[in-house]
């Protein structure tokens, strides 16, 4: 039993590197300077990296920036945190002995899952604020202004095709 235990907690560990940079993925971002669409997020898969040689003339700026980067990667502990999670409800919901050690198992997986959670939703949101910190240190000793555009402003595709069918009986 014991050995099934460390060959799903394994195999979930693994599926959790696997997957971490996900969260690395570039998304659609994008800041207006000097009146050209950049990516925030660049190519790279390194979030900001699109305003690496923008902000590198500003000293303060681009530590702001750098402090964003590093820490936006994922970090062992919820890598960990996340394998222990998966791991202890795949262990209650197959646990067959006493319910209680089974409701123990779940209790420990969710309680662990949630935690995580939140405390990375936490630090991401604390985080953005390095962003914006870079981008105004930059806005204020600067002529270019950099202008994040939000998912609203950014110009959404249209359909160039367009079928319709009338139903008529």
């Amino acid at each position: 039993m014991l050995t099934k235990l460390l060959n799903i907690f394994t195999f979930i560990f693994l599926i959790n590197i696997v997957y971490a940079n996900e969260d690395n993925k570039t998304c659609s971002r994008k800041a207006i300077f000097k009146n050209k669409e950049v990516l925030v997020d660049g190519y790279t898969g390194i979030k900001g990296s699109g305003l690496n040689d923008i902000l590198k003339n500003n000293s303060k700026a681009y530590m702001h920036l750098k402090n964003y980067q590093k820490f936006n990667d994922t970090k062992l502990i919820n890598l960990v945190s996340g394998s222990v999670s998966s791991a202890s409800i795949l262990t209650g919901l197959l646990y067959t002995g006493d319910k209680s050690n089974k409701s123990n198992f779940l209790l420990f997986g969710g309680i662990v899952a949630l935690l995580n959670f939140l405390t990375t939703k936490t630090v991401q949101f604390y985080n953005e604020r390095e962003l914006m910190l870079a981008i105004e240190e930059h806005n204020k000793g600067s002529k270019d202004q950099i202008r994040l555009l939000n998912s609203s402003q950014m110009q959404q595709p249209t359909p160039s095709i367009f079928l319709d069918k009338n139903w008529s009986f």
